[in-house]
């Protein structure tokens, strides 16, 4: 992406969210900072996770975009703990092709990491539902997550009142997402907010997996639109993968909840990232109109 094409897509994000925070400032969460555990599925599973309301300290991860990292709220340790696995997990050894020294040797490819769980000047993050999960049952997941909801009651706790999530057999949007979007979707009233989770470069089926363990054995209203996306894994599997991947989870839904439909999540890219992640969107965007232009459901 040359100069010219970097300074169109900081305008329009600039357009779209406003200017990123000055330097230095200070995010806008309490100073207190306090600890405490929730079951997040069954405990039989070992599916909990350490929530942690933001503190004074910065999150140290930093920005690969050189954001100052005390514009993040601190999403606590065991955030940090599973983003650190994910990536080890990630990294893919090559031959090295360049020509220089490594030419021939086996390198270590670093994933390319494209957002976060706590964008720099997201303060509406500290209101979630936030943590990780190392462990389910005797796997290890290390999913990193946020949510605009207690898991427990299904109550949203980022309104200006607290009221649950599920409104009798009235339908609502549920967003199941990667980093690549809003932290916090609040609505005026119960009736049009939008309930949201979020995981950190998670696969489709990640995303649906953990959707289905916090619904349980309980189901969305017929008529409901569940929104799932994942900008983070399209770019690392590619649109082919990808879009099998798609139609594997619509059915899983369809299958589950035969009355709810499946529609992409429109991706928010609040930090910097490779040129390359429009093309594959529009490439995506183009597989969906052809397969998808005669059916409501997964369209």
């Amino acid at each position: 992406m040359d100069a010219t094409e970097c300074a169109e897509v900081d305008r329009m994000v600039q357009d779209c969210f406003g200017p990123d925070e000055p330097s230095g400032a200070s995010p806008s969460h309490p100073t207190s900072q306090t600890s405490d555990q929730h079951k997040v599925m069954d405990s039989d599973k070992g599916a909990s996770v350490c929530n942690a309301r933001p503190g004074s300290t910065p999150d140290p991860t930093g920005d690969p975009a050189g954001t100052s990292a005390s514009e993040r709220v601190d999403l606590g340790i065991v955030h940090r703990q599973c983003n650190n696995a994910r990536a080890v997990e990630a990294r893919v050894q090559l031959t090295s092709l360049s020509n220089n020294a490594t030419i021939g040797t086996s390198v270590m490819a670093e994933p390319v990491q494209i957002g976060t769980l706590n964008a720099p000047g997201d303060s509406m993050v500290g209101k979630t539902f936030y943590g990780g999960r190392v462990k389910k049952g005797n796997d290890m997941v290390n999913q990193a997550l946020t949510m605009t909801f207690d898991p427990n009651n299904l109550n949203c706790i980022c309104c200006a009142s607290e009221h649950s999530m599920m409104q009798g057999d009235k339908p609502v949007v549920l967003m199941v997402s990667d980093q690549n979007f809003v932290s916090v979707w609040p609505g005026a009233n119960p009736d049009n907010c939008v309930p949201i989770v979020r995981i950190g470069n998670p696969t489709l089926h990640e995303l649906v997996d953990v959707l289905f363990e916090i619904m349980d054995r309980r189901s969305p209203a017929d008529g409901s639109v569940i929104m799932i996306g994942a900008v983070s894994y399209l770019c690392r599997a590619g649109v082919s993968m990808y879009s099998s991947e798609w139609t594997q989870v619509v059915g899983r839904v369809g299958r589950r909840w035969p009355n709810v439909r499946v529609a992409p999540a429109i991706p928010m890219l609040r930090e910097s990232c490779p040129g390359g992640v429009s093309r594959e969107i529009v490439m995506f965007a183009i597989w969906l109109f052809r397969v998808y232009s005669e059916n409501l459901t997964g369209m």
